[in-house]
Protein backbone atom coordinates (compact mmCIF):
# COMPACT_ATOMS: atom_id res chain seq x y z
CA UNK A 1 0.00 0.00 0.00
CA UNK A 2 1.33 3.73 -0.80
CA UNK A 3 0.35 7.09 -0.86
CA UNK A 4 1.44 8.96 -3.94
CA UNK A 5 -1.91 8.67 -6.60
CA UNK A 6 -1.26 8.27 -10.78
CA UNK A 7 -4.10 8.82 -13.04
CA UNK A 8 -6.13 5.86 -13.62
CA UNK A 9 -5.89 3.83 -17.08
CA UNK A 10 -8.15 1.61 -19.40
CA UNK A 11 -10.08 -1.22 -16.98
CA UNK A 12 -9.45 0.15 -13.79
CA UNK A 13 -10.84 3.96 -14.44
CA UNK A 14 -12.59 5.91 -12.25
CA UNK A 15 -16.01 5.07 -13.95
CA UNK A 16 -15.25 1.21 -13.41
CA UNK A 17 -14.74 2.05 -9.89
CA UNK A 18 -17.64 3.42 -9.33
CA UNK A 19 -19.55 1.09 -10.90
CA UNK A 20 -18.22 -1.46 -9.00
CA UNK A 21 -19.23 0.74 -5.95
CA UNK A 22 -22.57 0.90 -7.22
CA UNK A 23 -23.09 -2.69 -8.25
CA UNK A 24 -22.41 -3.98 -4.51
CA UNK A 25 -24.69 -0.86 -3.29
CA UNK A 26 -27.30 -2.30 -5.53
CA UNK A 27 -26.91 -6.17 -4.65
CA UNK A 28 -27.14 -4.60 -0.50
CA UNK A 29 -29.75 -2.77 -1.15
CA UNK A 30 -31.83 -5.51 -3.06
CA UNK A 31 -31.24 -8.36 -0.75
CA UNK A 32 -32.20 -5.95 1.95
CA UNK A 33 -28.28 -6.18 3.57
CA UNK A 34 -28.14 -3.60 5.86
CA UNK A 35 -24.83 -4.93 6.98
CA UNK A 36 -23.26 -5.04 4.00
CA UNK A 37 -24.51 -1.52 2.93
CA UNK A 38 -22.85 -0.22 6.54
CA UNK A 39 -19.46 -1.89 5.87
CA UNK A 40 -19.23 -0.67 2.23
CA UNK A 41 -19.51 2.94 3.60
CA UNK A 42 -17.66 2.22 6.68
CA UNK A 43 -14.06 0.57 4.42
CA UNK A 44 -14.67 3.19 1.68
CA UNK A 45 -14.23 5.92 4.20
CA UNK A 46 -11.86 3.77 6.27
CA UNK A 47 -9.35 3.16 2.95
CA UNK A 48 -9.72 6.90 1.98
CA UNK A 49 -6.30 8.26 0.67
CA UNK A 50 -4.74 4.50 0.38
CA UNK A 51 -3.64 3.09 -3.05
CA UNK A 52 -2.69 -0.20 -3.86
CA UNK A 53 1.25 -0.77 -5.02
CA UNK A 54 0.78 -0.96 -8.83
CA UNK A 55 1.82 0.69 -11.57
CA UNK A 56 -1.82 2.46 -12.02
CA UNK A 57 -1.58 3.16 -8.00
CA UNK A 58 -5.80 2.21 -7.41
CA UNK A 59 -7.84 3.37 -5.13
CA UNK A 60 -7.66 0.65 -2.13
CA UNK A 61 -10.82 0.35 -2.19
CA UNK A 62 -10.96 -1.33 -5.47
CA UNK A 63 -9.59 -4.19 -3.71
CA UNK A 64 -12.49 -5.33 -1.55
CA UNK A 65 -14.74 -4.36 -3.98
CA UNK A 66 -13.66 -6.37 -6.62
CA UNK A 67 -13.74 -9.52 -4.31
CA UNK A 68 -17.18 -8.48 -3.24
CA UNK A 69 -18.24 -8.39 -7.15
CA UNK A 70 -16.34 -11.43 -7.57
CA UNK A 71 -18.14 -13.25 -4.30
CA UNK A 72 -21.42 -12.25 -5.72
CA UNK A 73 -20.97 -13.28 -9.09
CA UNK A 74 -20.21 -16.77 -7.89
CA UNK A 75 -23.26 -16.88 -6.34
CA UNK A 76 -22.18 -16.25 -2.75
CA UNK A 77 -23.05 -12.81 -2.03
CA UNK A 78 -24.37 -13.70 1.87
CA UNK A 79 -24.33 -10.74 3.86
CA UNK A 80 -21.76 -12.31 6.29
CA UNK A 81 -19.30 -13.11 3.78
CA UNK A 82 -19.67 -9.16 1.75
CA UNK A 83 -19.07 -7.67 5.07
CA UNK A 84 -16.62 -9.57 6.33
CA UNK A 85 -14.87 -9.23 2.09
CA UNK A 86 -15.29 -4.97 2.88
CA UNK A 87 -13.52 -4.79 6.31
CA UNK A 88 -10.79 -7.28 6.05
CA UNK A 89 -8.34 -5.05 5.48
CA UNK A 90 -9.69 -2.37 8.34
CA UNK A 91 -8.20 -3.46 11.02
CA UNK A 92 -4.67 -4.34 9.72
CA UNK A 93 -4.12 -1.41 7.39
CA UNK A 94 -6.73 1.45 9.05
CA UNK A 95 -6.17 1.12 12.84
CA UNK A 96 -9.84 0.23 13.31
CA UNK A 97 -10.62 -2.46 16.56
CA UNK A 98 -12.86 -4.99 16.12
CA UNK A 99 -15.70 -3.83 18.57
CA UNK A 100 -15.58 -0.58 15.95
CA UNK A 101 -17.12 -2.36 12.85
CA UNK A 102 -20.38 -2.35 11.84
CA UNK A 103 -21.11 -5.72 11.56
CA UNK A 104 -22.27 -8.74 14.03
CA UNK A 105 -19.67 -10.85 15.90
CA UNK A 106 -19.46 -13.47 13.11
CA UNK A 107 -18.07 -11.09 10.69
CA UNK A 108 -16.16 -9.33 13.66
CA UNK A 109 -15.09 -12.68 14.26
CA UNK A 110 -13.65 -13.75 11.04
CA UNK A 111 -12.68 -10.19 10.22
CA UNK A 112 -10.11 -10.75 13.13
CA UNK A 113 -8.89 -14.15 11.99
CA UNK A 114 -7.90 -12.37 9.10
CA UNK A 115 -6.01 -9.91 10.59
CA UNK A 116 -2.33 -11.13 10.51
CA UNK A 117 -0.43 -10.49 13.96
CA UNK A 118 2.88 -11.66 15.06
CA UNK A 119 2.69 -12.73 18.61
CA UNK A 120 5.29 -12.19 21.14
CA UNK A 121 8.06 -14.94 20.85
CA UNK A 122 6.59 -16.19 17.73
CA UNK A 123 8.63 -15.70 14.33
CA UNK A 124 7.06 -15.07 11.11
CA UNK A 125 6.92 -18.05 10.30
CA UNK A 126 5.14 -19.60 12.79
CA UNK A 127 2.87 -16.71 12.99
CA UNK A 128 2.04 -17.56 9.17
CA UNK A 129 1.52 -20.89 10.13
CA UNK A 130 -1.25 -20.37 12.82
CA UNK A 131 -2.80 -17.46 11.12
CA UNK A 132 -3.65 -19.81 8.19
CA UNK A 133 -4.42 -22.80 10.66
CA UNK A 134 -6.70 -20.99 12.79
CA UNK A 135 -8.99 -18.97 9.49
CA UNK A 136 -9.11 -22.08 7.60
CA UNK A 137 -11.72 -23.28 10.29
CA UNK A 138 -14.01 -20.26 10.06
CA UNK A 139 -15.77 -20.49 6.34
CA UNK A 140 -16.54 -16.86 6.33
CA UNK A 141 -12.79 -16.19 6.92
CA UNK A 142 -11.25 -18.80 4.39
CA UNK A 143 -13.23 -18.07 1.48
CA UNK A 144 -12.73 -14.37 2.34
CA UNK A 145 -9.22 -15.43 2.00
CA UNK A 146 -9.36 -17.23 -1.14
CA UNK A 147 -10.96 -14.34 -2.76
CA UNK A 148 -8.11 -12.25 -1.71
CA UNK A 149 -5.40 -14.33 -2.42
CA UNK A 150 -6.91 -14.56 -5.90
CA UNK A 151 -7.06 -10.68 -6.63
CA UNK A 152 -3.28 -10.53 -5.06
CA UNK A 153 -1.91 -13.11 -7.35
CA UNK A 154 -3.46 -11.35 -10.60
CA UNK A 155 -1.84 -8.14 -9.58
CA UNK A 156 1.79 -9.31 -8.21
CA UNK A 157 3.47 -9.50 -11.06
CA UNK A 158 2.71 -5.62 -11.38
CA UNK A 159 3.37 -4.97 -7.62
CA UNK A 160 6.19 -7.73 -6.55
CA UNK A 161 9.62 -8.48 -6.87
CA UNK A 162 10.59 -11.49 -8.68
CA UNK A 163 11.79 -12.99 -5.04
CA UNK A 164 8.75 -11.55 -3.32
CA UNK A 165 6.39 -13.60 -6.22
CA UNK A 166 8.83 -16.67 -5.88
CA UNK A 167 7.36 -16.43 -1.72
CA UNK A 168 4.43 -15.61 -2.49
CA UNK A 169 3.48 -18.20 -4.84
CA UNK A 170 5.06 -21.03 -2.21
CA UNK A 171 2.84 -19.90 0.65
CA UNK A 172 0.33 -19.58 -1.42
CA UNK A 173 0.35 -23.24 -2.37
CA UNK A 174 1.37 -24.24 0.81
CA UNK A 175 -1.46 -22.29 2.93
CA UNK A 176 -3.81 -21.05 0.48
CA UNK A 177 -4.60 -24.42 -2.10
CA UNK A 178 -5.97 -26.29 0.83
CA UNK A 179 -8.42 -24.10 1.93
CA UNK A 180 -11.32 -25.12 -0.74
CA UNK A 181 -11.49 -28.84 0.95
CA UNK A 182 -11.66 -27.49 4.85
CA UNK A 183 -14.55 -25.50 3.17
CA UNK A 184 -16.11 -28.29 1.38
CA UNK A 185 -16.51 -30.29 4.91
CA UNK A 186 -17.78 -27.38 7.09
CA UNK A 187 -19.93 -25.44 4.28
CA UNK A 188 -20.65 -27.87 0.98
CA UNK A 189 -22.89 -25.58 -0.55
CA UNK A 190 -19.67 -22.88 -1.15
CA UNK A 191 -17.12 -26.21 -1.87
CA UNK A 192 -18.22 -25.41 -5.87
CA UNK A 193 -17.22 -21.59 -5.75
CA UNK A 194 -14.19 -22.07 -3.32
CA UNK A 195 -12.73 -24.59 -6.23
CA UNK A 196 -13.59 -22.00 -9.04
CA UNK A 197 -11.33 -19.27 -7.41
CA UNK A 198 -8.52 -21.90 -5.75
CA UNK A 199 -8.96 -22.93 -10.18
CA UNK A 200 -8.23 -19.14 -11.19
CA UNK A 201 -5.02 -19.01 -8.54
CA UNK A 202 -3.46 -22.24 -9.97
CA UNK A 203 -4.17 -20.61 -13.53
CA UNK A 204 -2.31 -17.52 -12.94
CA UNK A 205 0.37 -18.58 -10.84
CA UNK A 206 1.12 -21.45 -13.07
CA UNK A 207 1.38 -19.12 -16.17
CA UNK A 208 3.71 -16.89 -14.16
CA UNK A 209 6.12 -19.80 -12.73
CA UNK A 210 6.12 -21.04 -16.54
CA UNK A 211 7.48 -17.75 -17.38
CA UNK A 212 9.77 -17.46 -15.15
CA UNK A 213 11.07 -20.70 -16.04
CA UNK A 214 11.81 -19.45 -19.61
CA UNK A 215 13.01 -16.22 -18.93
CA UNK A 216 9.87 -14.53 -20.00
CA UNK A 217 9.58 -12.30 -16.74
Amino acid sequence: MINAPVPLFGYEDPDRLQHMYDFVRGYAEENGMVQTLEALVFADRCHKGQFRRSRNCLPYISHPLLMACHAVTLGVGEDDLLSTVLLHDTLEDCGVKASELPAGDEVKRAVELLTFRIREGEDKAAAKKRYFETLALDPVAALTKLLDRCNNVSYMVDAFSAEKVRSYVEETKTYVYPLPGIIRTVKPDWAAPAYTVKYHIYSVISTIEIMMERKLW
